[in-house]
């Protein structure tokens, strides 16, 4: 199965998250023109009204770099979920033994082919040779 990778080329802000930029450049226009406002007055109810535009564009910048952010996170999240995701795993020893019960050198207890715990390379062997070599049977696979 190929599972289809996000492109990395630009990073993980696409060019359609750009636009969330253009609330940003116009909270700077906003952040200036206020300053600039301000500058020429004397008392301070004319730079208080100056002042909110300052404030209302400082809301716009701060706004749309969250909501930026937000997207380059999504993004970022995303492609870790498709570079990390475990593939799905056969076990070697069940294809090895099939049904038959397994056991490990220096082991005590005896398993299935199909127990996650048992290893390819185990040796196969029955029941009762299990028993009268004194493996206990394991508490997972439950042979």
């Amino acid at each position: 199965m190929r599972v289809k990778r996000p492109s990395i080329a630009r990073g993980p802000w696409a060019a359609a998250s750009e636009w969330l930029l253009a609330p940003g450049a116009l909270g700077g226009l906003l952040c200036t023109a206020g300053w600039y406002l301000a500058a020429g007055k004397g008392d301070v109810a004319g730079q208080l009204s100056a002042a909110s535009v300052s404030v209302a564009g400082l809301m716009l910048v701060i706004g749309s770099l969250c909501a930026w952010l937000v997207v380059g996170r999504k993004a970022v999240s995303d492609r870790s979920r498709v570079l990390l995701t475990i593939p799905e795993v056969t076990i070697p020893a069940a294809e090895a033994h099939g049904t038959d019960l397994v056991y490990g050198p220096r082991l005590g207890r005896f398993h299935r082919g199909t127990c996650p715990i048992a290893d390819a390379k185990w040796k196969g062997a029955s029941r009762s040779d299990h028993e009268r070599a004194g493996r206990q049977p394991c508490g997972i696979c439950q042979p």
